[in-house]
């Protein structure tokens, strides 16, 4: 169902444990950083996470701050 950044992350983490470079898993870095802030909401079509980024400090979308939480503004 999406991006584990939690698995990501295990796996960026051993990459550096390898002896790969951070300047090489920059990339994988940038991603994992942006995945973890997706947003919560459930889409009602097709049971999948939001794919839009939630602004820093938040667990949704600006679209969803807005309109509504729950299963695709549902309540």
């Amino acid at each position: 169902q999406g991006f584990d950044s939690g698995m990501a992350q295990r796996a960026y983490d051993a990459a550096l444990s390898a002896g790969a470079s951070e300047e090489r898993l920059g990339e994988l870095k940038a991603l994992i950083e942006t995945k973890r802030r997706q947003c919560q909401v459930l889409l009602k079509g097709t049971l999948r996470r939001c794919a839009m980024i939630a602004p820093e400090g938040e667990i949704y979308c600006e679209q969803h701050q807005k309109h509504g939480y729950g299963i695709d503004g549902i309540e």
